[in-house]
This record gives C-alpha cells, structure tokens and sequence, in this order.
C-alpha cells in the first residue's frame, strides 16, 4: 500500500529519492512478508518471488553511476536486507533481460488497456522515467555479470519479445539445474 503510493507521486516523485532512503522502506516492505516465506522454507518449499532484493540492487544501484560507489552501496544494501531485516536470502537470481524499446512498447500496449489497481493510474513514476529505464537496464546487466548467483536470461529474440512458455522453459531449465 504503501509503496503504491510512492510509485504513484502521491507524495513526491520517488525516482529523485536517494537510494539509500528508497531502499529502506522497499526492504521494510519485504520484510513484512518474511516470515511467511521463512515459514515455506523451513516446510521445505521452494520459493520464487519477483521484486525481491535484487530489485533494490538494479533500481536504486541504477542511480549510482560510479561502480566503486555501487560496490559500497551494495554492500550496505546486503547488509540492511540479510543482516538488519533478516530477509531469507536467495539462492539465486534470475534477470529477465528485456531491451528498454521493448519494455517502452510493452508499456504502451498495456497503458491502452486499464489503470493498474495500486496505482489508479497507468505507469508508476519509474516507468514515465526512460532515463531511469536505462539506467536500472544497465545497472541489471551489470549485477548478472558480476555477482555471484545471478542468471540472465534473454527473453527477446531479433527485437520481439519471446512467448511466455519459451521463456518459461528456459528460466525452469536454469531452476532445475539449481535443485536437483
């Protein structure tokens, strides 16, 4: 609910908060379902979730241009999510790799069809922001090239983007590889 509001400008345009504020409260809204999903871990489950702390490592990381100042703030960032807020950590993470003329035109095509619920509005403030698409794209890719337990996986073949059972097939390709 919260968080809604921020991505909808209710109060100020989240994109120009300084990550290490964004990234408290994104983590303190994980951290309210922690215990539901430390719970499935220890009944044995396995566990996907989408916008997990990989989320704050490519948005917030994307608005640190210099890589040494990224590091730093990685490394704070892991140590507020798995130390401070305990969040179960995972195992390994999976980058849908989508290039951002695909993901404006994705935009578009869902903005024709309805408001999305938490916001009352079609685009949150990340998406009207390209330059802020650019920069989580590159801080993405270079998150899956240099930290450990990454995985990219392409999801756009010549500048289309791929059907859900291919790139479903290929993420559970990754997965089983993983648990087994």
């Amino acid at each position: 609910a919260f968080i809604g509001h921020c991505l909808s400008e209710q109060y100020y345009n989240f994109v120009k908060v300084h990550p290490k504020i964004a990234s408290v409260l994104y983590a303190a809204d994980r951290f309210e379902s922690s215990d539901k999903i430390k719970n499935w871990l220890e009944e044995g489950n396995i566990v996907i979730a989408n916008r997990y702390a990989s989320a704050n490592q490519i948005h917030q990381g994307g608005k640190i241009s210099n890589t040494k100042k990224r590091k730093v703030f990685l490394k704070w960032l892991a140590k507020m999510e798995y130390e401070v807020f305990k969040i179960p950590k995972p195992d390994a993470v999976f980058y849908l790799s989508v290039p951002i003329p695909v993901v404006l035109k994705l935009i578009k095509e869902r903005d024709r069809k309805k408001n999305r619920d938490y916001l009352g509005k079609k685009k949150d403030v990340h998406e009207k922001d390209v330059k802020f698409l650019e920069n989580s794209r590159k801080s993405a890719l270079w998150l899956a090239r240099t930290q450990k337990g990454w995985l990219k996986i392409e999801c756009v073949k010549n500048g289309v983007l791929e059907n859900r059972e291919s790139i479903h097939k290929k993420v559970y390709e990754k997965i089983k590889k993983i648990i087994q």
